[in-house]
Formats: C-alpha cells, sequence, structure tokens
C-alpha cells in the first residue's frame, strides 16, 4: 500500500501551534549506515511543510528516561545535522520558542505532543515502555501548562502510531516495573499466558489522568509493529529507520 509521507493531526490544520507524524516513505534518524544526506533533506521536507525553519529544528538524545529540558534559544538548531550534536540524556523537550520545531524519533515507541491553543507553549516527548513506566507524558503536561501559564484542560495533545497490544509481547520484568512505579497496568493485555502492552493506550491514559481533555486528544489508532506505514523495529528488526513527530510553536499568522 503507498501512504502519504506524512499525517498531520486534524488539530495542526489551522492555527498557531501544529505538529506532523511523518511515515515509512521518509527515513528520519541520522544512524550510521544511512543515507543521511536523504535523512537531512526529509527533515528540510519536514520543516518546510509545517512552515518553520530547518535551521532551528531541536533533537534530544533519547535514552528511554524520563527526564525533559526547556529549549531556549542559545539549544535551538542542536541535533539537526548530526547526532553528536542532540540535547544529552534527554527524552522530552517543551519550549516558548517560535519558530523552533522539536522533533523525537521512533520505530515502535510512542510519540506524543503536548500544546496550549494559543500556541504560547509546546512540548514533546519520546515514550516507549520505560518513559512510559516512568510517566514521561503526564510529567509533559504538568511542564507545559507552567511553561505556557494555562490550566492543563486548555492542553492539546497527539500521539503517534506506536507499538500497541495487538502485536507488541512483553515480559513480566515490564509488568512488574509498571506495578513498582504504580502506573495502573489498565494497557496490558494478558492472552494465550502472554503478556502485551498497548503504549499508545497507556499514554493516553497518562494524558487523560493529567488533565487533558479527552476530545482533545488526537491519535491515528495505528499499531506500528502490523502496518507497513511507520517504521518498526519489532517488524523488520531495523533500528537504523525511524519516522518522527516534529512540533512547532509557527511564527507565520494562519
Amino acid at each position: 500500500m503507498t501512504y502519504p509521507p506524512v499525517w498531520l493531526p486534524m488539530s495542526s490544520k489551522q492555527g498557531r501551534p501544529a505538529c506532523v507524524v511523518t511515515r515509512s516513505a521518509w527515513n528520519m534518524a541520522l544512524t550510521p549506515g544511512n543515507r543521511l544526506a536523504e535523512a537531512i533533506a526529509a527533515r528540510r521536507r519536514v520543516c518546510a511543510y509545517l512552515e518553520v525553519r530547518f535551521e532551528r529544528l531541536t533533537v534530544g538524545e533519547q535514552v528511554h528516561g524520563d527526564d525533559i529540558v526547556r529549549v531556549t534559544e542559545p539549544m535551538a538548531g542542536r541535533g539537526r545535522y548530526h547526532r553528536e550534536d542532540r540535547i544529552a540524556g534527554v527524552d522530552g523537550l517543551v519550549t516558548t520558542l517560535p519558530d523552533a520545531p522539536l522533533m523525537v524519533l521512533g520505530a515502535d515507541c510512542c510519540l506524543v505532543a503536548v500544546f496550549d491553543r494559543a500556541g504560547r507553549g509546546i512540548g514533546v516527548v519520546h515514550a516507549g515502555w520505560r518513559g512510559t513506566a516512568k510517566s514521561i507524558t503526564a510529567k509533559l503536561v504538568s511542564r507545559v501548562a507552567a511553561l505556557a501559564g494555562c490550566a492543563v484542560t486548555d492542553l492539546q495533545a497527539v500521539v503517534s502510531p506506536c507499538a500497541r497490544a495487538c502485536c507488541y509481547e512483553v515480559g513480566q520484568d515490564v509488568v512488574d516495573a509498571f506495578e513498582d512505579a504504580g502506573v495502573a497496568r489498565t494497557a496490558f493485555l494478558r492472552r494465550d499466558n502472554t503478556w502485551y502492552l498497548d503504549v499508545q493506550q497507556a499514554n493516553i491514559e497518562q494524558l487523560i489522568a493529567a488533565g487533558v481533555p479527552e476530545n482533545a486528544i488526537e491519535s491515528a489508532g495505528v499499531c506500528t509493529i502490523c502496518s507497513d506505514g511507520y517504521h518498526s523495529y519489532r517488524r523488520t528488526g531495523n533500528t537504523a529507520r525511524q519516522h518522527a513527530l516534529v512540533a512547532a510553536i509557527r511564527h507565520v499568522q494562519v
């Protein structure tokens, strides 16, 4: 099946804050062994699509943790060309800067954007099962609300395609990690004596529990493992190719 190169959530079709999720037609990862020029060109295309500057595209290291950093003017643009220049040790980025797109990457992990309707603050996180167990998405909601100076009920969220319970088999250690952290196990499914985890549902539940209205959360409802529209490590075994969620406060008036 042929897919468009990006998914543009309805919440991004108008207004100042916007985000886009790329599909498998474009590889966004600057992984050794990839054709890096093609990945950089794809990053440029996404920024052009959002009408923001590629020179200010900012990327974190993504270490499966729960640290979130505020991107200030001197940090804007880090990681756009080189992996070594990424903001170290973080899985989340927040900012109030206009025209400073934030990017997170995944190939089964959940990518989440949170922003206030007026475009005063925006944030993104990379949430694999470890980050989800550490409640990184709930922490993102608090950070963006504080940064934007708004109530959490004024926030909107976009949740990317990721591994879901139809396909994502996990071990007892993953279940235990959620229990030990006091995170609800409602996103787990037990089938044929095997645990399956819906990473998308787990992060949607964190958004709702943190106060984001359910009708302000948009997700594609797609599992990356059984859909060839997005990159998937579980499906292909390829760690070098990733899709991305890019979010920004657009400087242009739309």
